[in-house]
């Protein structure tokens, strides 16, 4: 009986090596380059490693949020709003739009959260400045006062 556990649990490790070797293959090759893979290839105990690594792997791990966000929030208003967008440019802002929805849906989902908040604090906030100036200017017309207030600000809280 001994031997037959002995057996299995060896069959069972050889199986899960050579599974973690090619997991680590593919990870290597994916996430983190053809050099890579190459080296996991020729090094058995790389690729091993590679697979292991694949369970914590952060693809954003160094990503600076701080720094992406808010140049996100930016795009995403310029593709929502498609200023000066002619008819012959309009095909290369379909193909930009879908690269980068794919870009931003890989993100975590808080991330996604705050851009779309972002985005639309951005949309209403530029909106309301268009209003607030042109109140200011039927202000002026009317009264004789420039009074240059925000009147919208409550959107964006």
């Amino acid at each position: 009986m001994k031997e037959l556990v002995t057996s299995i649990l060896t069959i069972l490790i050889y199986i899960s090596s050579i599974l973690n070797y090619g997991l680590g293959l593919v990870h290597s090759f994916k996430k983190h380059g053809i050099a890579d893979g190459i080296i996991g290839a020729i090094a058995f105990p790389w690729a091993i490693y590679r697979g292991a690594e694949f369970w914590w792997h952060d693809d954003f791990g160094d990503v600076v949020w701080e720094k992406r966000l808010p140049n996100d929030i930016h795009t995403c208003a310029y593709y929502i709003s498609g200023i000066g967008a002619s008819n012959s440019e309009k095909i290369k802002i379909y193909e930009d739009i879908e690269k980068f929805s794919e870009k931003i849906n890989k993100y975590p989902d808080e991330k996604r959260k705050f851009l779309s908040t972002g985005t639309r604090k951005l949309i209403l906030y530029s909106n309301s400045l268009g209003t607030d100036f042109l109140m200011s200017l039927n202000n002026y017309k009317n009264s004789g006062n420039l009074i240059l207030e925000p009147q919208f600000l409550y959107l964006i809280n």
